[in-house]
């Protein structure tokens, strides 16, 4: 009786830890493409297009039920985590999974299990789900079947990338030590895939935080070369900002120092280009200046007169938005203080365009953004000391305070703007502390 199917590298289907041999390729092919779709519906149609893509129409479907029907006598014996369906007449087929009957089904499992940990600021929780949903990768996907032609393969990879994305986000929020083993594996994805400027991004400051500059800005070079080559493209000004502070860190310039208010978003994993890009524009239309756009999290700098009140408005405006497309997991915060170095957008050197940030106070933002709240904006003290005369703040543990959102933050139903901190209201409600 199967209880367990495996497609996180060599194909494997397991009988309370036995290894069971299915009859033939075919029969492995179905199983490990219904697994793949596990508690989705597959029509035996789809089964013949996909596994035997160069057979008659009318021979393919009628292998594909035989085939079925051989798969089902293993897995039809009252498994706890496993079961397959048959509907209509054999037409269609179910694999019903729980969350241990497939490797895939844990992996996803895990990651859900991360992201809502991440959404409550549990950082080291989350790396050890994280950790353990990419230990289910075992290898190439489905090896031992072949899969030419699976546009579900590509999903999967995609998905592979996400988490590593998310795991070494973690691992550098946490301030946990990314092993040799951790960065050779990225780099080996890096130049694979030189597109993953997210990736590209995450290995460059993981390679600074070791102190390993020259080979953080070789990991840059070659991939500029690498997108220049094949597509004609420049890195993203993420990354070409990323190169900037690794040199002026390096050699000991000082940007600019100035104080600063650094806004910084949690975007939900389904964030798509244009919700990014409403992002941007609040944070631009009050003066801001966005420095880093990575994994999920979205970092802006307010510079000069009322900083914290243009930064504060702006994550009003971006809750709202957030709050009014049903996506109650954004957090934000706002902290303010000085920074080593910031240089905008318009005043970088050697040719390298984008904005650069550089200080403690990066840090200190970033551990005040881990242990916020889902659907929050929390503001350390600084922030509160400047905005309290006219906004109403509650206390959320040693020195931050989340802003009390009114009903322009929290409607979904009407388009009103927030009010802007250059017209503050007389009437706002004075906080209790």
């Amino acid at each position: 009786m199967v209880d367990r199917v495996n497609v996180l590298g060599p194909f494997d289907v397991l009988d309370g830890g036995t290894r069971v041999r299915l009859k033939g390729p075919l029969d492995r092919a179905v199983l490990g493409y219904l697994a793949v779709r596990a508690n989705h519906p597959v029509e035996s149609s789809r089964l013949a297009d996909r596994l035997l893509p160069d057979a008659d129409p009318m021979t393919a479907r009628r292998r594909v039920r035989e085939a079925a029907r051989r798969v089902a006598a293993l897995v039809d014996g009252g498994a706890e985590h496993i079961a397959l369906e048959r509907r209509a007449g054999g037409s269609c087929y179910v694999l019903r999974a729980h969350s241990r009957g497939t490797d895939l089904l844990e992996m996803r499992h895990r990651a859900r299990e991360a992201r809502t940990a991440l959404d409550r600021g549990a950082v080291d929780r989350a790396l050890h789900e994280l950790d353990a949903a990419l230990g289910l990768w075992r290898g190439p996907l489905l090896e031992g079947i072949r899969t030419d032609g699976w546009p579900e393969t590509a999903a999967l990879h995609e998905e592979h990338l996400l988490l590593k994305e998310d795991q070494l986000g973690c691992r550098l929020a946490a301030g946990a030590a990314v092993p040799e083993s951790v960065v050779d594996e990225l780099r080996a994805t890096t130049a694979r895939e030189p597109g993953r400027e997210t990736l590209v991004g995450l290995l460059i400051d993981t390679l600074a935080r070791q102190g390993r500059y020259a080979e953080a800005e070789y990991v840059y070079r070659t991939t500029a070369a690498t997108l220049a080559e094949r597509w004609g493209l420049d890195p993203a000004p993420e990354l070409q900002a990323r190169l900037e502070g690794l040199r002026a860190f390096r050699a000991g310039e000082t940007l600019h120092p100035v104080d600063v208010a650094l806004l910084s978003v949690f975007r939900p994993i389904d964030d798509d280009g244009a919700a990014t890009a409403r992002l941007c524009r609040r944070v631009t239309d009050q003066g801001g200046v966005v420095v880093w756009r990575i994994a999920r999290v979205l970092m802006a700098v307010f510079t000069g007169a009322q900083r914290q009140d243009r930064a504060v408005d702006a994550a009003r405006r971006i809750m709202h938005d957030r709050l009014a497309a049903g996506l109650p997991e954004t957090r934000i915060t706002v902290t303010s203080g000085p920074v080593d170095g910031f240089r905008p957008d318009n005043a970088a050197t050697a040719g390298v365009t984008g904005p650069v940030l550089w200080g403690r106070m990066l840090v200190d933002g970033l551990e005040i953004f881990v242990a916020a709240r889902p659907g929050t904006i929390t503001v350390n003290h600084a922030t509160w000391q400047a905005t309290r005369h006219r906004l109403a703040y509650r206390s959320a543990g040693e020195d931050r305070r989340e802003l009390v959102l009114d009903d322009c933050d929290t409607t979904s139903a009407s388009g009103a703007a927030p009010r802007a901190a250059s017209h503050p209201p007389t009437s706002a409600a004075r906080p209790a502390d």
